[in-house]
């Protein structure tokens, strides 16, 4: 799987659910007019998860062969170093364990999702 198709999964399967809030984050850059505009540092993690209890969940996703960058190692350190939780997370079943493993969250499929409104 790539590394697009394994965020999609994971985004899939707990991105509906009522106990935490799951954000894809996007970095990058643009020139607005005559300013250059920054969107996240660079390195910052694929995934956030914001649980209960204010924890939070940085995820990078990676292929079974993708290895991180200078700067994902970086942020690693940093968020590590503040007390934050990261993971790199090959599979759905990775994001699975550090939820049961580090914050005793279980998971049963359709025990947690939530209905989204379509427009």
């Amino acid at each position: 799987m790539t590394e697009k198709e394994i965020q999609n999964e994971i985004l899939r399967t707990f991105g509906c659910r009522s106990d935490m809030i799951v954000f894809r984050m996007n970095v990058g850059a643009a020139r607005q007019g005559k300013q250059f505009v920054r969107f996240l540092r660079p390195g910052f993690a694929d995934l956030m998860f914001l649980l209960s209890g204010g924890r939070t969940l940085f995820v990078e996703v990676k292929s079974k062969t993708g290895r991180q960058s200078k700067d994902q190692k970086t942020f690693q350190r940093i968020v590590e170093q503040l007390g934050f939780d990261y993971i790199i997370a090959r599979s759905v079943e990775d994001v699975d364990d550090a939820l049961r493993t580090r914050f005793a969250i279980g998971w049963t499929p359709g025990e947690y999702d939530i209905e989204i409104e379509r427009r």
